[in-house]
């Protein structure tokens, strides 16, 4: 059976992306590419779109088409791309999808850490007014937090894992 996977994302997100520098991206791409290589055998079609902004839409009004720039909807979350996937199941679809393909700990040592403390050298700023000063606290204080939630997400996939081989 046929399917088809929609990759969304959040418009922040995307402005993040598109803001991040191009080693970062390579980085956050890990978790994607490992995706498309686990799955390679099932995905018989599929593409990155262009971002939301370049989006033309044509709708028609009274019978006549009309051109305008943007997407037809506006809405908080954008379609990033999409995998046309070909598979036993609308279960086996749901696996895969819900295998996702972001990775909170790739995230977090490839892209958060080395942008914040090597390239923004976040610990190092000197000279920041207070309320710069609680945000960059409360940044490093939730970096731990942000670790310790991808070990727990780790340690959930392993288990997942285990369970799928088990059966």
């Amino acid at each position: 059976m046929k399917y088809v996977l929609l990759f969304g994302e959040t418009k922040e997100r995307a402005k993040q992306w598109e803001s991040m520098p191009e080693a970062q991206r390579q980085a956050a791409y890990a978790p994607i590419n490992q995706w498309f290589e686990k799955y390679g055998s099932k995905i018989t079609g599929g593409h990155e779109l262009q971002p939301e902004r370049t989006a033309t839409t044509v709708k028609f009004n009274n019978g006549k088409p009309v051109v305008t720039d943007g997407p037809f909807i506006e809405g908080k979350e954008s379609i990033g791309g999409y995998a046309e996937v070909t598979v036993a199941d609308l279960d086996e679809a749901i696996e895969m999808a819900k295998a996702g393909i972001y990775d909170l700990r790739i995230h977090h040592d490839q892209v958060l850490l080395p942008v914040l403390l090597k390239q923004w050298r976040l610990e190092e700023l000197e000279g920041l007014d207070d309320e710069a000063e609680r945000a960059r606290d409360e940044v490093m204080a939730f970096l731990p937090v942000l670790d310790a939630t991808a070990a727990g997400y780790e340690e959930r996939r392993a288990a997942r894992d285990e369970e799928r081989q088990a059966s």
